[in-house]
């Protein structure tokens, strides 16, 4: 009954915001926002020579620029890394119950770690977010956070694996520290998301933002499915279950020396903003 009470609630804000959009949202601003979205909005003689010549642009078709985004070996090389960050912080948050189920942690416990995951990603959220927007560093910010995340699983790891060996002789010992750790997690997790969507915009752009941005958030599903399969695969087995814990960390490293080894783009968007300003 509990869990039917919350679905309805869920159900319920999501019908609200579904009327909202329908009633207040609009399909455009009444003049475009930046210079980038005023290339779409009313293009000129300029532009249109522009769209004929750039096959990356959005009104050459879906197939094309499709094609032309899979060309991009900057953007690919950046899907993989994203793919890789994004896909380990989801299965994270997946796997808190087989992580921590098993030492002896109740529901409400693990339940207040997914909460604090959670609040300390919207802090994130919000300061990241400012950061980059006054000095626009998407890459060296995606680097920083992916960095706070590899090194929050290797702090989580280690919490959770001191206490196998301890589980009902002075158990959640570390419960404390396995709290920061989540709220770490969560912070670097959940700002790294929007920053390398937009960093996927900067690197290939004039393709639409709606088409890069789901691109990758599809990508990083696959990684997500590969590691909640394996947690049920070795779920009766301990010994596996901390090897996936550590295992954990290696995406966001991979994710690390990707980007810094093979992603070469520019900041296409700001450029073009910045050329149309002078």
């Amino acid at each position: 009954d509990q869990k039917m009470i919350l679905l309805l609630i869920e159900a319920g804000i999501s019908f609200i915001a579904l009327v909202l959009v329908i009633i207040g949202a609009k399909d455009k601003p009444p003049t475009p926002p930046s210079a980038s979205a005023a290339l779409f909005a009313s293009p000129s003689q300029q532009q249109h020579q522009q769209v004929n010549e750039d096959e990356s642009h959005p009104k050459k078709g879906y197939g094309r620029t499709l094609c032309t985004m899979m060309k991009d070996k900057s953007f690919l090389v950046l899907t993989i890394a994203f793919t890789l960050g994004t896909g380990s912080f989801w299965g994270a948050i997946s796997l808190l119950q087989s992580f921590m189920g098993p030492l002896g942690y109740t529901d409400t416990e693990i339940g207040f770690m997914g909460s604090v995951m959670v609040m300390t990603g919207a802090v994130g959220s919000i300061v990241v977010g400012l950061v980059v927007d006054r000095w626009r560093v998407w890459k060296s910010a995606v680097i920083v956070l992916l960095t706070g995340l590899l090194l929050s699983f290797l702090a989580m790891a280690i919490a959770l694996g001191s206490e196998i060996n301890n589980v009902g002789e002075n158990s959640h010992r570390n419960i404390v520290w396995i709290g920061i750790t989540s709220g770490l997690i969560g912070f670097f997790g959940t700002s790294f998301i929007p920053v390398g969507l937009e960093l996927g915009v900067e690197t290939t752009f004039p393709i639409p933002e709606a088409m890069t941005t789901n691109w990758q958030l599809s990508m990083a599903q696959f990684s997500t499915i590969f590691l909640v399969i394996c947690a049920s695969v070795f779920e009766k087995n301990q010994k596996a279950l901390e090897g996936l814990k550590w295992g954990i960390s290696a995406f966001p490293a991979v994710a690390i020396l990707l980007l810094l080894a093979l992603h070469r783009a520019p900041y296409k968007r700001l450029n073009m903003e910045l050329k149309s300003k002078s």
